[in-house]
């Protein structure tokens, strides 16, 4: 199998998932974090998390090491659980070991085989929690730094050819995932894409691993239409945000008859226009505070601008005293203006008639 997905942290900003999987991607993996503290969580985790899931998008994990010592490497691995804590990762998760930032050979660099038990010690906890693990490098990390590593952790390899955001080579005999360019556009905005040539969601659900239960096959269609979870259909889209039901097939079995009132509330997130959901929003229907900006998602911002800005509005009966208080101008100019801050004019002008009467 082949299949493409891309690598994002909170360096790629506002992302558009919807975007990614029309493109004909299918996973993202997101970084968790870096350093061995919970406050170096990427900012953009939780958000991109929420958004890759609702738009029926595989996820994978990696955190970015700083370590310095193989003790190192534990603790991040145990700062890296408690980031991830409570979510289902589809792909694999991994420690990311390079040195971007020159802060190891700033530092005193490790040597090679600290280098390689730094990666051993991450994987082997993270591993021991029930999680399929793996090691993100460049590929000449792996053949110098890295070769002597004593375990066969999964590799996810960073190869980028001439690096002009094409799949240069097939890398299928080597590795399961490919990272080929840092030079993939998508909506104008550039990012890192991959390649996967392995089937890694079937073999973690079906051993239970990353979140997941562990499944059987013959039983996953049979609960599809007997599943009928409780709660509001906000209340199910928030936990959909939320990872709690997982993505594509997953889903439908464990929202069972509520699939399709939930899929279509989160798919009219996503396509419909700020305005019209601003306007939902103040009728009630997104809820207050966590429950709405889980709901709405990567929306949240631009909506929740729009309702701001409508909250602060005068009343109609206000801006009509205005109006005959001559604050608005006359005729045409009136009309103009009161529509250009976002007034009924018409409405208003009635109350203005009755008014003058």
């Amino acid at each position: 199998m082949k299949e493409y997905g891309l690598d994002l942290s909170n360096h790629n900003g506002s992302v558009d998932f919807n975007a990614i999987k029309n493109a004909g991607h299918s996973f993202v993996i997101l970084r968790a974090g870096f350093g061995s503290s919970i406050s170096q969580k990427d900012t953009k985790f939780e958000e991109y998390y929420a958004a890759a899931k609702a738009a029926g998008l595989k996820v994978g994990a990696y955190w970015y090491s700083y370590a310095m010592t193989a003790a190192q490497g534990t603790a991040e691995a145990k700062t890296f659980l408690e980031a991830v804590k409570n979510k289902t990762f589809e792909y694999p998760v991994f420690i990311d070991m390079e040195d971007a930032d020159q802060y190891k050979r700033k530092h005193g660099m490790p040597s090679n085989d600290v280098l390689c038990k730094i990666c051993e010690n991450f994987c082997a906890y993270v591993e021991s929690k029930g999680y399929y693990v793996g090691v993100y490098a460049s590929e000449s990390w792996f053949y110098s730094q890295l070769k002597n590593m004593t375990r066969d952790y999964d590799l996810w390899v960073a190869n980028w050819g001439t690096n002009d955001g094409s799949l240069q080579a097939d890398k299928s005999g080597s590795y399961n995932l490919h990272q080929f360019t840092s030079m993939y556009t998508l909506n104008g905005k550039r990012f890192d894409r991959n390649i996967s040539y392995y089937d890694y969601e079937t073999v973690i659900k079906e051993k239970g691993l990353n979140g997941f239960s562990k499944t059987s096959s013959n039983t996953s269609n049979s609960t599809a239409t007997s599943n009928k979870p409780s709660g509001t259909t906000l209340e199910l889209v928030v936990k959909v945000m939320q990872g709690a039901y997982g993505s594509g097939e997953e889903r439908k079995n464990k929202l069972g008859t509520r699939y399709n009132e939930v899929q279509d509330m989160i798919n009219h997130i996503a396509s419909a226009s700020a305005t019209t959901l601003a306007n939902e929003v103040l009728s009630g229907k997104y809820g207050n505070g966590d429950t709405r900006k889980i709901a709405l998602g990567t929306r949240y911002n631009e909506v929740q601008a729009i309702v701001n800005k409508q909250s602060s509005k005068k009343s109609n009966d206000e801006i009509a005293k205005e109006v005959i208080a001559g604050k608005w101008g006359n005729g045409t100019a009136r009309k103009t203006a009161l529509e250009k801050a976002g007034y009924d004019y018409d409405a208003i002008q009635k109350i203005v008639n009755a008014k003058m009467k």
